[in-house]
């Protein structure tokens, strides 16, 4: 069994959901200005919430991004982020948001973060479709009732990379 081993002459890192790896970067590489949160940006807010399944016979602590301002008093559109945990920690998705919603880029929007709890069963093996059944049926679901958002499939995402992709697309499918 292999490690991940870091490039000793290169000192840009990047963090990844299993450790820090070499960061690879071309001349004239700037990071994107929206992963930075910024001072006189609107935040929006972070609520956990633990959510039991029966078709997975556990529960998890999922994470809701409501945007700035938000009062429930207009439906928003969905989005659902498969490895949810690390879109926060990692990819900072949470001012990403916020930052295009200032700059008028995106719709304000609601977004739940759901994390895995055996992350290649439920994705891409025994458990792949007691997992779709959660997030179908109970999953989007409780979003609806705990929050207003609109009910067109126009108005509904659901991404992820890697594995959390293929589950987004196999839901997406079915």
């Amino acid at each position: 069994p292999g490690s991940w081993i870091l490039d000793p002459r290169n000192p840009y890192r990047a963090p990844g959901g299993f450790g820090e790896n070499s960061e690879l970067r071309m001349p004239g590489y700037v990071a994107p200005e929206e992963l930075v949160s910024r001072a006189g940006v609107p935040r929006g807010r972070l609520v956990d919430t633990l959510l039991a399944s029966k078709y997975l016979g556990n529960s998890r602590k999922v994470t809701f991004y409501l945007p700035p301002g938000y009062a429930g008093d207009a439906p928003l559109p969905l989005v659902l982020v498969h490895d949810g945990a690390e879109y926060i920690s990692l990819s900072k998705m949470n001012t990403i948001l916020d930052n295009l919603i200032a700059e008028k880029r995106i719709r304000p929007v609601i977004a739940l973060f759901v994390p895995p709890v055996e992350r290649n069963a439920e994705y891409i093996g025994t458990r792949n479709d007691q997992f779709a059944s959660f997030i179908v049926d109970e999953a989007i679901p409780f979003a609806e009732a705990a929050y207003r958002t609109e009910r067109m499939a126009s108005s509904r995402a659901m991404l992820g990379s890697s594995a959390g992709a293929t589950i987004a697309l196999a839901i997406a499918l079915r």
